[in-house]
């Protein structure tokens, strides 16, 4: 009796919760959290009028405090601005050094600490409550993040960073906390990030879905809808043999598990066709993201997963590794996005206007309709840093501009002066999905500029990636086309050609992930910070990632 008492207890244990009835009194914690995350988003709504309020005074205290004078020098990222930064980093403890994501032909260094890590976290959660206050009503309010499953050098990476694995109340606001979990980990080693990402939305069933960038988010249902075979493997896997697996997940399964996860996870072990979100993880209602810029595209190809008259794609805030550069205010029309980070002062330049400190407008002179360059001063090296990120001013919330990114300033390359910009490319790849046959019209296209040793022309690599192999022949017509088209947009590029300074667009077809594991040495990078962009100053033989991919 004993023994068939333990072997009882043995079954019990290593049978997953997330495929037997749901815990008792699960309803009632989610409603709390719920109830929770409103009073919170109540509070900060409160905070963030008055910060709104006392804006311009906190402008002049910090324009004080940074030593910032009418004649203080306009400066970008270089030998000067790293000198600072590294003055900053001396005065503290424990420095903690975070790297841009790598658009530029080296990753910058930035200064931050634990304080700032900690700041920068409670800006992403005071913003996510205040959103789903105004968007989310009674909706569930259990928040999942796509983050990278394995750390680097890179800011998302520092802001997700745990210590230890976290509690079952944890998990029921923050489900993708439990990636952290070295048996999670050994998951996402062994079947792949998507198959365990689907696991933990069916089990958890989240009501919002956030993703810094939205290629991250698409990628994702992109990947279950068209390989949903390996997606569900893992399900299928514990589903038929949980015995097989470490007890440490069916912990985690036990703290994930919400009400319906049983039913969720047995839909998807028994499906032959790929389910769709509303089915996989029903309480989602609203997607946060970035959706400015360059990664338009994607939210246009997210909202084939996630249609508009189930789901709201909500904007992110703007953030750059070196600073939160603008932060949202919900209103009932839509989002608005303000220059309010704590600790950060804001100057402009308006985009045509040279560096000369006398240029600079303060962020209630901004005239609505016209564009500007985003010019920070913070404590950790940055004094009138210009940031590249160019911003539309939309409109004025009680004296603050509404500001919407645009894009980089100076995103170009040149090999012999043709100065080959994102903006002629996004023209040329436009055309290309709209004229050509020879790629689809859902085809992501990334310039690199390649110079292979021993080579007498430098010339560009388009990364084409798009669904199934090509036909024969298919990829040398597709760039003359896209070689004639460069041509048109860019009169120093023809040039370039026609006197043989420049060799002939090469096509380069390779899967998203292939692609970010060649630019950053990382398939993980897709899931932190990493954004596709049309043109990347690197070259193609000098990528982190060069020794691996072909």
């Amino acid at each position: 009796m004993k023994g068939m008492r333990a072997s009882r207890d043995r079954d019990r244990r290593l049978s997953p919760p997330a495929i037997v009835p749901g815990q008792t009194g699960a309803s009632l914690l989610f409603f709390l959290i719920r109830g929770a995350v409103n009073l919170l988003g109540l509070a900060c709504a409160g905070a963030h009028r008055i910060r709104m309020a006392v804006f311009p005074w906190t402008q002049c205290w910090l324009r004080w405090r940074y030593r910032i004078r009418d004649g203080t020098r306009i400066r970008s990222y270089g030998p000067e601005v790293e000198r600072d930064i590294r003055r900053a980093a001396a005065r503290r403890r424990t420095p903690i050094w975070a790297e841009t994501s790598g658009s530029t032909a080296t990753p910058k260094r930035i200064l931050y600490t634990r304080w700032r890590v900690l700041l920068t976290k409670w800006t992403f959660i005071e913003a996510f409550v205040r959103v789903y206050r105004a968007y989310g009503g009674g909706l569930a309010s259990t928040l999942y993040v796509f983050r990278p499953f394995r750390h680097d050098r890179s800011l998302t990476s520092a802001l997700v960073k745990e210590r230890g694995v976290p509690s079952r109340i944890s998990l029921a606001q923050a489900p993708y906390r439990a990636e952290s979990d070295p048996a999670i980990q050994a998951l996402e080693r062994r079947y792949g990030a998507t198959a365990v990402r689907l696991w933990i939305l069916a089990l958890s069933n989240p009501g919002v879905l956030y993703g810094t960038n939205p290629s991250t988010l698409w990628l994702f249902f992109h990947e279950v809808a068209t390989e949903w075979d390996r997606s569900r493997q893992f399900i299928v896997d514990l589903s038929r043999r949980p015995d097989l697996f470490d007890p440490a997940v069916h912990r985690v399964a036990a703290r994930l598990a919400a009400p319906g996860g049983a039913n969720r996870i047995s839909q998807i072990a028994g499906s032959p066709v790929p389910l769709p979100p509303s089915i996989f993880a029903p309480a989602a209602h609203m997607a946060i993201c970035w959706t400015g810029g360059h990664v338009r595209p994607f939210v246009d190809r997210l909202r084939r997963y996630l249609p508009d008259d189930r789901y709201r794609i909500v904007p992110m805030y703007s953030m750059s590794t070196e600073t939160v550069e603008t932060i949202v205010h919900p209103s009932r029309e839509e989002p608005r996005f303000l220059p309010l980070a704590p600790g950060v002062l804001y100057e402009f330049l308006h985009v045509d206007a040279s560096d000369a400190p006398e240029n600079l407008k303060m962020p209630a002179d901004l005239v609505v309709g016209q564009s500007y360059v985003m010019v920070v001063s913070d404590a950790f090296g940055l004094r009138r840093y210009r940031t590249e990120d160019v911003f539309l001013c939309m409109g004025l919330v009680r004296g603050l501009p509404d500001l919407r990114f645009v894009g980089r300033r100076r995103l170009e390359y040149s090999f012999t002066g043709e100065k080959l910009s994102s903006a002629h490319l996004e023209a040329v790849f436009t055309r290309l999905r709209n004229e050509t046959p020879l790629i689809s019209a859902e085809a992501i296209l990334a310039c690199v500029p390649s110079q292979p040793p021993g080579s007498a022309l430098p010339h560009y690599k388009i990364a084409v990636m798009d669904a199934g192999p090509a036909e024969a022949g298919t990829d040398d017509l597709l760039a003359q086309q896209c070689d004639e088209m460069i041509q048109q947009e860019n009169v120093e590029y023809r040039y370039k050609r026609r006197s043989r300074r420049l060799g002939g667009i090469q096509i380069v077809r390779m899967s998203p992930s292939d692609v970010v594991a060649r630019l950053t040495g990382s398939p993980a990078a897709l899931d932190g910070q990493f954004k596709f962009l049309p043109l990347y100053g690197r070259l193609w033989e000098q990528l982190p990632g060069a020794g691996e991919i072909s």
